[in-house]
């Protein structure tokens, strides 16, 4: 896939969140890219592997820091000054990109969607919570046949992975992602 229209994906996706959104940064971006991508039909060129913050993408942050670097979008200290502001350039170029990227995100717009109705206003932490837990269920999938015994394998490992979340709030968390069917396997 064509970097421009890569480009334009992530503008178009800027745009929806700052819908939902006063302001949102690299976590809520990076996370939102690995449901899309892991929890959908479109075809995006993102891999993404284990970091602090959950799921992450080196592929995504050098598109972000491109589009930084051409312009299209400026990335600045957040107003609490704990993380980033990510902001879509009204330019010439940014919809030259996203004219470019047009076709694709018609054709996906329902997977876009149900992903940005689901994640789109969640904090940066609970979307850290979410995508480790998907990443995790994913990760574990052949360790066990018994669903009951793949979700206690999952809380743990989330529990060891993230110490700063409750236990009820990560079994609250990937409770929502079953009864949402983010999760694969579930029954």
């Amino acid at each position: 896939m064509d970097e421009y229209i890569r480009f334009g994906i992530i503008s178009y996706i800027i745009k929806r969140l700052g819908d939902d959104r006063a302001y949102f940064g690299k976590v809520v971006i990076q996370k939102i890219f690995y449901f899309l991508t892991s929890h959908s039909e479109l075809q995006l060129p993102y891999e993404f592997y284990f970091y602090h913050f959950g799921p992450y993408s080196d592929l995504l942050k050098r598109d972000l820091d491109m589009m930084q670097l051409f312009g299209l979008i400026k990335i600045k200290e957040d107003p609490q000054k704990i993380g980033y502001e990510i902001i879509r350039v009204e330019k010439k170029p940014t919809k030259e990109c996203e004219k470019g990227a047009e076709s694709f995100v018609q054709k996906n717009i329902l997977d876009i969607n149900k992903i940005i109705t689901s994640f789109g206003s969640e904090e940066p932490a609970d979307l850290e919570l979410l995508a480790t837990i998907h990443y995790v269920f994913e990760n574990t999938k052949g360790l066990c046949d018994d669903v009951k015994t793949h979700k206690r394998i999952v809380l743990e490992k989330v529990k060891e992975l993230k110490p700063k979340f409750l236990p009820e709030i990560i079994n609250a968390k990937y409770d929502f992602l079953d009864q949402n069917k983010f999760l694969a396997c579930s029954k």
